[in-house]
């Protein structure tokens, strides 16, 4: 059998391999993942705030959180964080974790409860990547 290599990943490419991590976590007796989405929209619809949260069995990872230049200092991404953290204690998760680079925004997350549980030095760039959890129970 011979194989070919693309770097084109398909809308069907994503479906399939969602489908086969499903299936295998089916197999395992392990919900399959899944993804919460908590959006902010201007007037217009337009997204200015967003946070995009993965969910692995009881635990919840943050995957993105990104809030508009032009909307900045307004207490979205906190208030995007509460929302995600009420989700996680109504679904009974045990942890939520986030990474983030040094001279993002570890000071941020801390302020919303986060303790730092790793860090890789000089990941890219010279910028440290840390490593925070929060635990919920």
């Amino acid at each position: 059998m011979t194989y070919q290599l693309d770097t084109n990943y398909r809308d069907e490419d994503k479906a399939r391999v969602d489908a086969g991590f499903a299936a295998y976590a089916v197999q395992n007796n392990v919900s399959p993942r899944s993804c919460e989405n908590f959006v902010y929209r201007d007037e217009d619809g337009v997204c200015i705030a967003c946070l995009e949260m993965l969910v692995a069995g009881r635990q919840g990872y943050i995957k993105t959180l990104w809030v508009d230049d032009a909307h900045r200092g307004q207490g979205l991404a906190k208030d995007l964080m509460r929302k995600a953290e009420d989700f996680a204690i109504e679904q009974h998760f045990s942890d939520l974790f986030v990474d983030t680079f040094a001279f993002q925004a570890p000071e941020f997350y801390k302020k919303c409860g986060y303790t730092i549980i790793a860090e890789v030095p000089d990941y890219i760039a010279g910028h440290a990547r840390v490593f925070l959890r929060k635990p919920l129970i």
